[in-house]
């Protein structure tokens, strides 16, 4: 009997023991809380952008930021507060001032190699002229260095852009130091732009020009010629010679070999000043009243 009463009681045991098990089994497992993988720096920076919204965070970057990297922007140079983006290649406008044949050459390298645009008559919309050496008056010049848009750089520079086969820093190669032309004219470049820098406007702003027609191309620089110069300077050109109604407000611009013409201008005028010392008081940036009288 002892012995049944053992084995009947093993037999009970055994049951709850299964019946724990399967209940056990039948139990969902727990599921351990996942750590979250580390964010994408891609999903960081959109989480930032969303934050940003309520001014909490640094803002995205934004092709505008990216601009001042470097990068290209269609809202145009300084668009947004940011620095101003380089020049483009297409940005390029350069002239070619006193060269020879020989410019063909460079003017190829500039379209061809360098993909910039070459211009030959519209100096305001430069941004480089390249000057030869030993430098000549021409009209190129002579407007060019009226506008701070422009930089005056010798051939050395397009020589760097060819090597480089990209536009290169025109600091090193700016024109600068005195120039002269025996004792036809001189000055110095780097005060010429100096008080181009001090004036608001340019150094022939505020005064009117009649110029005498040239009846002697060879004499001077040709009368359009001459009217850009005055005009990228901020000087005014009038068509009509002076008379008793403007008198004492216009300079007549001319020549010695023009006498004729100007000679019954002259009691009218303010002054009647020669056309080289006009140009050399642009070349200096400082119109000079006093010298460069025709009498």
């Amino acid at each position: 009997e002892a012995a049944a009463a053992a084995a009947a009681e093993a037999s009970k045991g055994g049951r709850k023991r299964g019946r724990a098990a399967a209940a056990a089994a039948a139990e969902p497992a727990p599921v351990e809380e996942a750590t979250p993988a580390e964010e994408p720096a891609a999903a960081k920076g959109g989480q930032r952008r969303r934050v940003s919204d309520g001014g909490a965070s640094a803002p995205p970057e934004t092709p505008a930021n990216a601009n001042s990297q470097g990068g290209s922007s269609e809202g145009g140079l300084g668009s947004g507060g940011h620095e101003k983006r380089d020049l483009t290649k297409q940005d390029y406008v350069i002239s070619f001032s006193g060269f020879p044949d020989d410019a063909a050459r460079y003017k190829k390298v500039v379209s061809n190699s360098l993909k910039g645009r070459v211009e030959e008559k519209e100096m305001p919309s430069c941004t480089h002229v390249v000057c030869v050496q030993p430098l000549k008056r021409t009209v190129k010049l002579c407007a060019a260095i009226s506008l701070p848009s422009v930089t005056l750089v010798t051939s050395d520079w397009i020589k760097a852009c060819e090597s480089a086969k990209s536009f290169v820093d025109p600091k090193p190669y700016t024109l600068s130091g005195v120039q002269c032309h025996g004792k036809a004219w001189e000055f110095n470049v780097s005060a010429s732009l100096e008080n181009r820098q001090k004036k608001k406007h340019g150094c022939l702003h505020g005064q009117s020009f009649f110029i005498t027609p040239n009846n002697k191309p060879a004499s001077r620089m040709p009368d359009s010629d001459l009217q850009m110069v005055i005009r990228c300077a901020g000087g005014e050109v009038q068509e009509k010679p002076p008379n008793s109604s403007n008198e004492g407000k216009v300079i007549v611009v001319s020549t010695e070999e023009e006498r004729k013409a100007w000679s019954k201008y002259a009691k009218y005028a303010k002054t009647v000043m020669e056309a080289g010392h006009l140009l050399t008081c642009v070349l200096k940036q400082e119109i000079d009243l006093d010298g460069g009288k025709l009498q």
